[in-house]
C-alpha cells in the first residue's frame, strides 16, 4: 500500500439572536448557537523498503527524502467536538 495522507472535516453551526420587550427601559437581547465538527484523519502504510536500512548503512534511513510511514505509525484517527454557547 502506498503512503497517503487523507484528512476529511466537517462542521455544522447555527447562530440566532433576538430582542425580547419585557416593559423595562431597554429590550433584552439574546443570542445563542451551536457548533458540531467532526474530524477524521487517515495515514496509510508506506513502501517497507522505503523505511529499512539498505546496503548503504552509513546513511541515514530517508536520507534522500522522506522515510514512508512505519505500520506502527499508520492508521485512522476519529475527532468530534460539539458546543453550545447562550448570551443574554
Amino acid at each position: 500500500m502506498p503512503d497517503f495522507l487523507e484528512n476529511r472535516e466537517g462542521k455544522l453551526a447555527g447562530d440566532f439572536g433576538m430582542e425580547l420587550d419585557l416593559g423595562i427601559e431597554n429590550p433584552v437581547a439574546v443570542y445563542f448557537g451551536a457548533t458540531h465538527r467532526n474530524e477524521r484523519y487517515t495515514i496509510g502504510q508506506g513502501d517497507e523498503a522505503s523505511w529499512e536500512a539498505g546496503p548503504l548503512t552509513n546513511l541515514f534511513i530517508g536520507s534522500n527524502g522522506f522515510a514512508s510511514f512505519l505500520s506502527e505509525g499508520s492508521g485512522n484517527w476519529t475527532d468530534r467536538n460539539t458546543a453550545g454557547y447562550i448570551d443574554v
